[in-house]
């Protein structure tokens, strides 16, 4: 059976509010359900939106043999998924990843490993300037002159 023909399986009483984790605006609520499929390891998770009930998503999720996992748990686990795609929009945009026209698998290869060393050194060093410094030095009075290690104005 396909995941949009088992959402019919489930009860209105069957879904459940949680959050997949904080967001921009706080945090993300939807509505979820947890099918059983014919594996015991393996479970179907449906989302729905609040605000769009026609707006579904579907997960399919697996919990290792050692790994008790709740709704809660495996909706947290989905929510990271944001998290990842936000790594590999900035990857592209930020490293490039995605600017190649390569035709063969070498080519390839060699353009995706320079991007994410391009991307590595790029983070160690956002990593390094907020070590450096934390947070930003905001003046006191309107007509204060900045830091001497500021940037030169243009």
């Amino acid at each position: 059976m396909r995941p949009d023909q088992a959402l019919h399986l489930v009860q209105p009483e069957g879904w459940n509010r949680r959050s997949t984790g904080m967001g921009a605006k706080g945090p993300r609520y939807y509505d979820w359900a947890w099918i059983a499929t014919d594996h015991p390891r393996r479970q179907l998770l449906i989302r729905r939106a609040i605000a769009d009930p026609n707006e579904i998503a579907y997960f399919y999720a697996y919990a290792p043999e050692h790994r008790v996992c709740s709704l809660t748990d495996l909706v947290k686990i989905a929510g990271t998924r944001w998290k990842v795609e936000d790594d590999f929009q900035d990857s592209k945009t930020t490293a490039g990843l995605d600017q190649t026209q390569v035709r063969c698998y070498r080519a390839w290869k060699r353009h995706v490993t320079l991007a994410m060393v391009a991307l590595a050194f790029l983070a160690v060093c956002a990593a390094i300037e907020h070590a450096a410094h934390p947070a930003p030095i905001l003046p006191e009075q309107p007509d204060q002159l900045p830091p001497a290690d500021a940037a030169p104005s243009r």
